[in-house]
């Protein structure tokens, strides 16, 4: 569940990358009438002092899943990845409402151990 301590941002901007050779004030956005939710998934520990060497598991079928995963505090071991920072890992969940969308950041945060 939701913490109630921690908002909810309703973003509906679908940006792109840059083309190469441009900046980003001659960048298009666009909107989309599709809604994403995201989830931090932290580091056992966090924010204090979290561990880190920890194998993180269940990445193969997360990318099975709609969605992404995004790695920010993870690294590779041999041929594990593991947790290296606080903030592990942000699963975005995209769906046609703001339930779905929470519905499937959910199916991939469950995925992932």
């Amino acid at each position: 569940m939701p913490s109630p301590a921690w908002p909810v941002f309703d973003r509906r901007i679908n940006t792109r990358p840059v083309p190469s050779g441009r900046n980003a004030k001659s960048s298009r956005l666009s909107a989309t009438s599709s809604a994403r939710r995201t989830i931090f998934m932290a580091a056992g520990g966090y924010p204090d002092n979290y561990r880190k060497g920890d194998a993180i598991s269940g990445l193969e079928a997360a990318a099975r899943l709609p969605g992404k995963v995004f790695h920010a505090g993870a690294t590779m071991r041999n041929s594990d990845v593991v947790t290296s920072g606080g903030r592990v890992l942000c699963a975005v969940g995209l769906g046609a409402t703001v339930a779905d969308a929470q519905a499937k950041t959910y199916d991939l945060v469950h995925t992932i151990h």
